[in-house]
């Protein structure tokens, strides 16, 4: 992932068919990371998101007053959604993992 992002920039230009000179081309940077660093980010990426989930749904919850019930369920698939995504990512076992 961190090294098909640092490659963006340099493939941007194509994408959208732009006649970038090549001495241009050369000065785009290029970011590569190791699988530690590329994991970590990942992970601290998902778990902010995963508290920012859980407080725009307490908050959602409390403007439409839905009970505590139902904000515990989607709490519930907020939690279990994250782990599994987490476990996935992680898990050098589980065939989905891209980095082996």
């Amino acid at each position: 992932m961190m090294h098909r992002l640092g490659l963006t920039l340099a493939r941007l230009p194509d994408t959208f068919y732009l006649q970038i000179p090549t001495e241009l081309q050369s000065k785009i940077p290029q970011f590569v990371g190791d699988i530690r660093l590329v994991h970590s980010l990942q992970c601290g990426v998902m778990l902010f998101s995963y508290v920012a989930a859980l407080s725009l749904t307490q908050k959602l919850c409390d403007d439409n007053k839905i009970g505590a019930v139902r904000y515990g369920a989607h709490a519930l698939v907020q939690t279990l959604g994250t782990f599994l995504t987490l476990y996935l990512l992680l898990s050098p076992e589980a065939s989905i993992s891209a980095y082996r």
